[in-house]
């Protein structure tokens, strides 16, 4: 009998840590199309009406981004309120849950408004073009990093792929400049494409890394459900 509730519990383990890569998946997905649409809208904004008032412009972006990016923290807490409910005690999930979700509501607003700021004050004049970009890669990467020290310090979980996250868009930062330099192309087109591209692929990458982790761990649950280790 202590055999067979042994394999139970590592059946219900291997399938809560199924339930977290696919949780942190979905959420990726999310974010993905959020920096695509954020991509977009930042830079037809622009064209509209950056260089008549930049000012209100990256205000309206600053507000968009995190919009975009709350909505999608939003849709997944409710996937993740459900993989919690597997592996703790519902009373301690949900304590812990809003401890999370208080936390990484307030480094979000942080990095992206600290980003902005950092952008628009470092930044020459004459890279104008680049800040929102920028701005909106360092802000990203900011907000993975604090959500990677949030969940290692409040959940005691290791999760590479925000770290992979950060290290990416902190090291594309200097692909804008480039690109602010090359001539004969339509270069507010490219600069935001470029943003798209950075926020929808790594984000997609991430998603996919947590999709092949939660695959392998489905292989657990089968030899746990088989009794082998």
């Amino acid at each position: 009998m202590s055999g067979e509730i042994r394999d139970l519990m590592r059946i219900l383990h291997a399938y809560g840590n199924v339930l977290a890569s696919s949780s942190s998946a979905i959420t990726y997905l999310l974010y993905t199309v959020s920096g695509i649409v954020g991509g977009w809208f930042a830079g037809l904004l622009w064209m509209l009406i950056g260089e008549q008032n930049p000012l209100a412009a990256l205000v309206t972006m600053v507000i968009a981004f995190i919009a975009l990016f709350t909505t999608s923290g939003f849709a997944s807490s409710i996937v993740w309120s459900i993989t919690g409910l597997h592996n703790t005690g519902a009373g301690e999930w949900t304590g812990l849950r809003r401890k999370i979700n208080e936390a990484t509501g307030i480094t979000w607003l942080t990095s992206i408004v600290a980003a902005f700021l950092v952008s628009i004050l470092v930044i020459p004049p004459e890279y104008s073009l680049v800040k929102t970009p920028v701005a909106v890669n360092l802000g990203v990467a900011l907000g993975n990093l604090g959500m990677f020290v949030i969940l290692k310090r409040l959940a005691g979980r290791f999760e590479p792929q925000q770290l992979f996250l950060f290290l990416y868009l902190i090291l594309t930062i200097p692909s804008y400049f480039i690109l602010a330099q090359t001539r004969g192309i339509d270069t507010v087109v490219a600069m935001y494409s470029l943003l798209t591209v950075h926020l929808g692929l790594s984000n997609f990458i991430a998603a996919v890394w947590y999709l092949l982790s939660a695959r392998r761990r489905v292989a657990g649950i089968l030899h746990a459900a088989r009794g082998e280790d």
